[in-house]
């Protein structure tokens, strides 16, 4: 099967009245602004230059404007892309599992109703990719199409800064796989480019010890880009 060109489908232009007029009948436009131009604020994307723009950039340009969802990357076992309504379901089951609860902290795990749970989730996948650009991506088994993990990247409060934070949570038929390992992979090669950072923190609490490990093995495979924070302060908040 031959491969969709998206270069022929989206409209890459320094005119703003073609950007315009091309955005109004809702097709993706992406408008190069030369300087001293005018803003084109109905395209899908502005650049200022067209060193960069490859056949991936196009894509997702496309990809974005009808919303579908972007694929990360892919090893032999896992597909990793970002998530749809379609695996909210399969997500409420990743995190009603006892054993992942259990090491939610407080803030994260509130008590809300399955419906709420549910709402929360249909809104996270329906806008936080297109807002941020990043977030936490579905990891699929490929030969099944099983949802394995939730992995990627989210913002965070630490010592009076917002840091970019990488989490994992491995589903209960898929732990002890190297699930997490091998979807750190493959995000870790793509992080500059999806969130604009080179390093994220992985914070664990003190007694989770398997993703303690997990943890440090991430950061003995990736010293320049992850470091491990044993949460000490946040767990001893659960006890009063």
């Amino acid at each position: 099967m031959k491969e969709k060109d998206f270069r022929k489908d989206c409209l890459l232009t320094d005119s703003p009245v073609l950007a315009r007029q091309t955005a109004a009948r809702g097709l993706p436009v992406i408008y190069y602004e030369r300087p001293g131009a005018e803003p084109v604020y109905e395209a899908d994307y502005t650049v200022q230059s067209l060193d960069d723009l490859d056949e991936l950039f196009f894509q997702r340009v496309y990809e974005r404007h009808y919303g579908l969802p972007w694929c990360i990357g892919e090893t032999e076992r896992l597909k990793i892309r970002e998530s749809t309504e379609e695996d909210v379901e399969k997500l409420l089951e990743l995190f009603s599992d006892a054993e992942a609860v259990r090491w939610l902290f407080d803030e994260e795990k509130e008590n809300y109703s399955r419906e709420e749970q549910r709402e929360k989730l249909e809104a996270y996948v329906r806008n936080r990719y297109a807002f941020f650009g990043y977030g936490f991506y579905s990891v699929l088994l490929k030969t099944t199409g099983e949802l394995a993990a939730w992995a990627g990247f989210q913002e965070r409060e630490y010592h009076g800064k917002t840091v970019l934070e990488f989490g994992y949570l491995t589903a209960a038929a898929f732990r002890k796989q190297g699930i997490a390992t091998e979807a750190a992979g493959i995000l870790v090669r793509e992080m500059e480019e999806l969130t604009g950072e080179t390093q994220a923190y992985l914070f664990c609490h003190p007694d989770n010890q398997p993703s303690r490990r997990t943890a440090e093995k991430l950061c003995a495979l990736y010293p320049e880009h992850f470091q491990t924070v044993v949460d000490q302060e946040k767990a001893d908040s659960r006890k009063l």
